[in-house]
């Protein structure tokens, strides 16, 4: 890496961003040239072509052998929670959605519910012009549009999700599940009644965006897949990959189609990952901005001009952190395929990488306060993803190596940043300060990180560090398996094979000193 550092003086970074449109056009171009893999699902297959996860099982072919190898059952495979019946076929309109809503006392509760563990992580609604429209809607939900009878459903099922099981049975008498499923009929019944797919609004899109967040927690299935791209194909219809102000919208207006289109493309980033799916975003397609670092009382409908992004910590910079490095993520994706020499592509990926990681830590880390629990989630999460990126960064120096040569070149130094990246997203998972919002990390599987680990370990079973390496990826895996957590999906069988291989390569290696490792 420092050998192509120095080489990154010759170009300026304004040299190598002008640049980034045409290179990433000819990722277009290569990216069908990936390697891709049918894995065996049942009597169904799975199209796998991520593009570490696809080099994975390209390079060791007894892992690939392990992971089309049926395994036993786990909390992965079963039936999901919240089923997919409702939202784009007829929801038995017979269905009064009035007697699905909450009492008033209830709703009030659970808006302040949502407002404390849901929104802030969140953002797509402006809070001070929301909630006078969720108040009335509560009050008398009989006048409220569809659409946003939709919203007051998805904002309950966001409630409830965020909440333990215990809490939802105090306010409401009954368990968490007959409450969520009878959240999600009236979520249903109202978006059909709004006809949402032939006559979308921004209000409908909120109350998607916030429902397929929360749904990963219910159901890892591909129905996910499938509704964001409902989702991404409605937001693409109503232009929200173009910016607002193209088109001489208010600043408000433009702020909020800049929240919802960046959330929508998130939420399509980690379902994909979810099924080991390369997604690309959309490049030089989209020309929407990020949204401005502020607090909702910043802007108003009133208002002529936009405010500026403010140097501080505001509402805004958890959802930016997200934001931007998964655009981050995705450049990087784009780069990785294009078709550029070798020394060509370390070098944008390196300065890339470089202006990344300097942007976030001064924007938004360094104003984070590790004491306040939304602050020190987005302190975290930022580092996992920085490292996440900086990990697939490294990748990029074995493209194109046989496995041999993979394996040799494969350094301790990037496995352990993978175990630190790793204990970091556990945190995330299990600090009790952040309990309020376990609901969302607990969704976040730190799929490439662990394949990069296990793959490692894998052709390294010798590396020094391989005991903590070990530790590190089973304290994962018991998390994740861990029944009372959102099951993690078809993805996490594969590697379930994966670990079994890695195992057994370090088993043959040192012998009985892996017998403390349960297979």
């Amino acid at each position: 890496m420092e050998r192509s550092a120095q080489q990154t003086g010759d170009r300026s970074p304004q040299q190598l961003v002008a640049r980034r449109y045409d290179v990433e056009r000819s990722c277009l171009r290569c990216h069908e040239r990936k390697k891709a893999f049918l894995v065996k699902d049942g009597t169904s297959t799975r199209y796998v072509n991520e593009l570490l996860f696809s080099r994975v099982l390209e390079k060791e072919s007894e892992l690939q052998s392990a992971i089309d190898t049926p395994a036993s059952t786990n909390n992965s495979e079963a039936s999901p929670i919240i089923g997919f019946d409702g939202l784009i076929s007829n929801p038995q309109l017979a269905a009064d959605a009035i007697s699905l809503f909450p009492s008033r006392g209830q709703a009030t509760h659970l808006w302040q519910v949502f407002l404390n563990n849901v929104d802030v992580l969140l953002k797509v609604l402006h809070i001070p012009t929301t909630q006078p429209a969720v108040f009335a809607a509560i009050n008398n939900p009989k006048a409220a549009s569809k659409d946003l009878n939709a919203l007051l459903f998805s904002i309950y099922f966001a409630a409830v999700t965020s909440l333990r099981q215990a809490d939802s049975h105090m306010i409401f008498g009954e368990d968490r599940q007959s409450v969520l499923k009878r959240f999600q009929r009236g979520l249903e019944v109202s978006l059909h009644s709004a006809a949402f797919l032939d006559s979308p609004t921004i209000v409908s899109l909120q109350a998607i965006s916030i429902y397929l967040l929360c749904y990963r927690n219910h159901n890892c299935g591909r129905s996910g897949w499938t509704l964001n791209g409902i989702l991404l194909r409605t937001a693409q219809w109503m232009g929200l990959y173009r910016d607002g102000e193209r088109f001489n919208l208010p600043p408000l207006e433009c702020e909020i189609r800049r929240r919802l289109w960046y959330q929508i493309i998130g939420c399509d980033a980690r379902v994909a990952e979810d099924h080991a799916l390369s997604t690309n975003g959309f490049g030089g397609f989209s020309n929407t901005k990020l949204p401005l670092n502020i607090d909702d009382r910043d802007i108003s409908p009133n208002m002529e001009a936009a405010p500026t992004s403010k140097p501080q910590w505001t509402e805004m910079t958890m959802f930016l952190v997200a934001a931007e490095m998964n655009q981050a993520l995705q450049q990087v994706s784009r780069l990785s395929v294009a078709v550029l020499n070798g020394d060509d592509k370390m070098t944008s990926l390196e300065q890339l990488l470089r202006t990344i990681t300097a942007r976030i830590k001064d924007r938004y880390l360094q104003h984070c306060d590790p004491n306040i629990p939304i602050q020190k989630s987005a302190l975290l999460l930022g580092q996992v993803l920085m490292g996440k990126l900086s990990i697939f960064v490294r990748q990029q120096y074995l493209r194109g190596l046989s496995a041999e040569e993979s394996a040799s070149r494969a350094t301790e130094q990037t496995l352990l940043l993978a175990c630190d990246t790793i204990e970091i997203g556990n945190e995330l998972k299990t600090d009790e300060l952040l309990s309020n919002f376990h609901w969302l990390f607990s969704t976040f599987t730190q799929y490439h990180l662990l394949t990069y680990a296990l793959w490692h370990l894998c052709v390294r079973p010798e590396v020094h560090c391989a005991d903590r390496a070990w530790q590190v990826v089973d304290k994962s895996f018991n998390l994740v398996e861990d029944p009372s957590w959102p099951s993690p999906g078809l993805k996490w069988n594969d590697l379930g094979g994966v670990i079994f291989g890695g195992k057994r390569s370090l088993a043959a290696f040192w012998g009985s000193k892996m017998l403390w490792i349960g297979i």
